[in-house]
């Protein structure tokens, strides 16, 4: 399936089983909440301190996902003979704990905002 970014929205104040599934399967990049979505008010401040985990986990994650990218960006494939082939396992390998380190906080953001 090819990557698409899209915003969606959901029919009620709580997900179908359908929904979490879509959601799951697709991976919206964002919501939009409606009328619907919202019983009472003190829904919205009772999920406030909710919104700002999310958008705290969210940062976190691009912050890690920022790092991983500068960081596999000294290792891109800058030729294919030979000595650039191993300069880049050079390179992979010196950086190895770094990108288990990305890897390992990219993994728990995911999980985390599942």
């Amino acid at each position: 399936m090819n990557p698409r970014a899209f915003i969606t929205g959901v029919s009620g104040p709580e997900l179908s089983a359908d929904e979490r599934e879509f959601i799951r399967i697709e991976r919206p990049w964002g919501f939009i909440l409606f009328k619907r979505n919202i019983e009472t008010p003190t829904q919205i401040q009772h999920n406030q301190a909710l919104w700002k985990s999310v958008v705290a986990s969210l940062g976190d994650c691009r912050v890690a996902l920022d790092s991983m990218r500068q960081t596999l960006q000294g290792v891109k494939q800058s030729g294919s003979n030979v000595a650039a082939q191993m300069l880049r396992v050079f390179k992979l390998n010196w950086k190895e704990d770094q990108i288990k380190t990305l890897r390992s906080q990219i993994q728990s953001h995911n999980t985390a905002l599942q």
